[in-house]
């Protein structure tokens, strides 16, 4: 409410008449929704062209996925340069491990590491940094206060000598660990695999 003077009263005259004051509101922006066939068609108000836009809604099954693969993912370039502080694994199981390593020129994924084939009795080489090992899907690994199952990623630091052993069908250990971790966990490819599909990719590759 506000207060205004009409004309004719005394200038000091307390008396006035009280306007209401309305504001003039525009449309709202809504949407109308009318469904049929199984689809919604909205409507809204578009100020701009001050008129009733119209389009249709998908339901979520008419989602359909857009795939992708390593090569369409933008990777920030890379030097693979020595490390000074590199770890070495000694395979000491009856089974191929794949063990995570420098990242390889040739590989396209965007995750930190490249993961590589360590036949059953080997080691890795020297000067050449072993991040860790993968746990496959099938199999287990033990600690000294329980036991997980794959897949997994099993870090170990720079500077590490580090060994894979089999103590039981499908059981590993191995010397104490510097981080196990989950698909999604680390920036580290961690394929639910079995040992047996492990196996058989790594022959044919």
């Amino acid at each position: 409410m506000r207060y205004v003077q009409r004309d004719g009263m005394p200038s000091g005259s307390n008396i006035g008449v009280r306007l209401k004051t309305v504001k003039m509101r525009r449309p709202a922006s809504k949407n109308v929704g009318t469904r049929f066939a199984g689809t919604t068609r909205l409507s809204r108000y578009d100020r701009s062209s001050r008129r009733l836009v119209t389009s249709m809604q998908c339901r979520p099954q008419d989602m359909r996925l857009f795939e992708l693969d390593y090569g369409d993912l933008i990777r920030a370039a890379f030097r693979i340069v020595p490390d000074s502080g590199w770890a070495q694994c000694a395979n000491q199981t009856n089974e191929i491990l794949i063990v995570y390593g420098p990242k390889h020129a040739n590989e396209r994924s965007i995750f930190d590491t490249s993961p590589y084939v360590l036949p059953p009795g080997r080691t890795t080489p020297d000067r050449w940094d072993c991040k860790g090992l993968l746990l496959p899907a099938d199999r287990l690994i033990r600690f000294w206060w329980r036991r997980r199952q794959g897949p997994l990623a099993i870090k170990f630091w720079n500077h590490r000598r580090f060994w894979v052993r089999s103590v039981d069908v499908g059981i590993y250990a191995s010397s104490w660990n510097n981080g196990v971790f989950e698909p999604s966990q680390i920036n580290w490819a961690i394929p639910n695999l079995s040992y047996a599909q492990i196996e058989a990719r790594a022959a044919g590759s």
